[in-house]
């Protein structure tokens, strides 16, 4: 009997595709894991793009952070929910700007290309 060969459904659910990586925050005084946007959080956030009409990067800065930030090797922990981004406006740009940017670049994506995020 032959090996059963994968589906490229199979295929593609099997695939790691988040990229990971830890950013440093001596401002919070830790350390959080950016990862990739999810197709989930990038729905979300065109949502929030669509619905504010904020399309500029430094405005989405929060929103970004909460939908890219995990608790440090525990599984898929999110750092923060989406009510904390008001709370987060509140907080330094030095941080949040460093861990929007991680977690962009990862995705793909670029501050310019949050401009698309109205446009999906």
């Amino acid at each position: 009997m032959g090996e059963q060969k994968k589906s490229l459904r199979d295929i593609c659910f099997e695939a790691d595709d988040i990229k990971r990586e830890i950013v440093h925050l001596p401002e919070w005084g830790m350390k959080i894991e950016a990862r990739t946007i999810s197709a989930e959080d990038y729905a979300w956030l065109t949502v929030i793009a669509n619905e504010s009409g904020r399309t500029d990067y430094r405005s989405l800065f929060p929103d970004i952070v909460v939908a890219g930030s995990y608790v440090p090797g525990d599984g898929d922990e999110k750092v923060f929910k989406p009510e904390d981004a008001e709370k987060l406006k509140k907080k330094s740009n030095a941080p949040m700007k460093r861990l929007a940017d991680a977690i962009l670049r990862l995705s793909g994506m670029s501050a310019e290309g949050v401009d698309e995020l109205k446009k999906d």
